[in-house]
């Protein structure tokens, strides 16, 4: 779907939350995201395009890790049941995990990060990785 966003000094943001570009604009063309002056009053439609990042990477909004895309990523890379163990082992981070569907990119979960990859047995440039290859909320 199309999203706009008002921004400061009369400024309209236009992305879709599909993970695909958009089209239109001035000069027409294919976008990720779009900054146009209100009064432009410019139309977008969504394309088939993949994007070429997150939309989070371009607003400046942390990513969003899908906690599903977490599981079976982990399943399908031989780990899921050493990271379910760990979740369950520790309050903080279960507490963590069931508060929504996503975990959140941010300083909590840098703090967390090289327990996680004690845990798995990974270095934490492979866990964050692997979040980013595999786990992104588009």
């Amino acid at each position: 779907m199309i999203v706009q966003e008002q921004m400061e000094g009369g400024i309209i943001r236009t992305y879709s939350n599909s993970g695909v570009k958009i089209h239109g604009g001035f000069p027409e063309a294919n976008y990720d995201i779009a900054y146009d002056p209100e009064e432009a009053g410019r139309v977008y439609t969504e394309t088939d395009i993949p994007l070429d990042k997150p939309i989070p990477e371009y607003i400046g909004g942390p990513k969003q890790y899908s906690k599903l895309k977490i599981l079976l990523a982990a399943r399908d890379a031989g780990f899921v049941d050493q990271l379910v163990g760990f979740i369950e082992g520790n309050k903080t981070i279960e507490l963590i995990w069931n508060a929504s569907n996503t975990i959140e990119d941010n300083e909590l979960l840098g703090d967390y990060l090289p327990l996680i990859a004690q845990a798995l047995e990974k270095d934490e440039s492979a866990i964050r990785a692997f979040l980013d290859e595999y786990c992104v909320v588009d």
